[in-house]
């Protein structure tokens, strides 16, 4: 096996590398715990909630999720690839690239998600008993937002740097595992009385939950940076940053908003049981593809590296074998939840939610899409392609939107769930001709045992 330094850390005098075995070991411990702990937080909510208010509960956390990746504009992705390809950590590039990062957590960030808090006061005052604590659940709200953009730039930063240990913590489904771990905790604590406050302390629970986890990110991104001589940058230079990861930012939001928008208009169009019904069965379809998360997550800056030395060849072998790994798992993950959908849902969420089943089988078929692209939205993102990337999301989103609404008001969740599950597979279809042609890919799955060695040699 190579070495840690090989694949996910910039050449530093000094710093003794870990073995590539225990580092993937660390990050599928980490990973797991962050996804479990998530599907923890989303049956707690589920059993609390029931079918008559999960759906709210799902989109107020899914916008918090959209606002805060545009409000990080881009930099969890720019300073990654920054990172990874920069062999001095101290040059002025990186340093520019870390103000940009102050600029956005203590600017940007905070009025974005204050900003939204106040959107959604009206909202939480119509139904909370004072306005008090209808100003608590907003701020919660707020602080959610915040905390879950600001653990993803942090998390981008140390895993770009080399210091994966840390990143793998902050890294996975909404925030990591530090931080779904400590909602889980707060929903079972403040979630215990099922009276009529059962959303606003559900929402409580997961802004309250998210604070010590952004809290050890803006620790962990302190403690990475060596003592120096501190420079002056200009806000010329500081706003060169943030534009140029603006593209990355469109993208991640297009991203989460291509996997979440339907439960949105569920939430609109459907009724209150149809939505939370439609909106539980997405949140479990989009476990299928935790392997391909988990892969670009590790893979991406060893991607942005070989596109930076020109090492076209060895870019596409790493591809074709990581794409291979995770489609298979990712269809063996299908496969099962289609055949026990019935009890997955209601042994999660509730009994209530058991007829959904038939909305899971049909909402799978767009995480197998997203698995069979693999990781060729992010070799394009990382070999400087991201504006077509962030083209074709957008594009996917607005004729996401006009099929969902379309489909939703004729033939209700079924349609919204075969329009959620097309839209994705011929998105992905776009992506990886795309792929082929920009990065001279001949084939994007491995056809030789072989040829997977290629994920341990780069």
């Amino acid at each position: 096996m190579g070495k840690l330094t090989d694949l996910n850390s910039i050449p530093q005098a000094g710093r003794a590398a870990a073995s590539f075995s225990r580092t993937i070991g660390w990050f599928a411990g980490t990973y797991a715990v962050s996804s479990v702990g998530f599907l923890a937080c989303q049956a707690l909510a589920g059993h609390i909630l029931g079918l008559s208010q999960y759906a709210v509960f799902a989109s107020i956390t899914t916008a918090s999720v959209v606002l805060g990746q545009l409000g990080t504009f881009g930099l969890h992705r720019s300073g990654l690839r920054m990172m990874a390809r920069s062999g001095d950590p101290d040059s002025d590039e990186v340093s520019t690239q870390y103000a940009g990062v102050r600029v956005v957590a203590l600017v940007a960030l905070p009025v974005l998600a204050l900003v939204w808090g106040a959107v959604a006061l009206p909202v939480f005052s119509a139904s909370a008993p004072s306005m008090l604590i209808a100003l608590a659940v907003a701020l919660c709200v707020a602080a959610l937002t915040h905390c879950l953009a600001f653990t993803t730039v942090a998390a981008g930063f140390l895993r770009g740097g080399g210091r994966i240990e840390v990143a793998s913590l902050l890294d996975g489904r909404s925030g990591g595992a530090v931080m779904v771990v400590v909602q889980a905790a707060a929903l079972v604590v403040l979630s215990g009385d099922h009276s009529q406050l059962r959303l606003e302390h559900c929402l409580i629970a997961m802004g309250l939950g998210a604070i010590p986890a952004g809290l050890f990110a803006w620790w962990s991104l302190l403690s990475a940076r060596r003592p120096r001589e501190r420079r002056r940058h200009s806000m010329a230079d500081i706003f060169a940053v943030i534009r140029e990861g603006s593209t990355f930012a469109g993208i991640q939001a297009a991203g989460m908003l291509n996997a979440q928008v339907e439960t949105g208009i569920a939430a609109v169009l459907l009724s209150r049981p149809d939505a939370s019904g439609f909106a539980a069965a997405q949140r479990i379809a989009l476990l299928v593809v935790l392997p391909l998360n988990a892969a670009q997550t590790v893979f991406a800056p060893t991607l942005s590296r070989l596109a930076a030395r020109g090492r076209r060849g060895d870019l596409a072998r790493l591809l074709a074998a990581i794409n291979t790994v995770t489609a298979a798992l990712c269809l063996i993950a299908s496969v099962l939840l289609a055949i026990f959908s019935n009890p997955v849902l209601g042994h999660i969420f509730g009994s209530g939610f058991s007829a959904s089943a038939a909305l899971l089988v049909v909402l799978l078929l767009g995480p197998l899409g997203l698995a069979a692209l693999g990781m060729c939205s992010v070799a394009l993102s990382m070999a400087g392609h991201e504006s077509v990337v962030w083209r074709v999301q957008g594009s996917t989103v607005v004729v996401r939107t006009v099929s969902g609404v379309s489909c939703a008001a004729l033939w209700g969740e079924q349609g919204l769930a075969w329009s959620a599950s097309v839209v994705t597979v011929l998105s992905c279809v776009a992506i990886a001709m795309i792929c082929k042609q920009r990065l001279e890919v001949r084939r994007l799955f491995a056809v030789q045992p072989k040829q997977l060695l290629a994920i341990g040699k780069m």
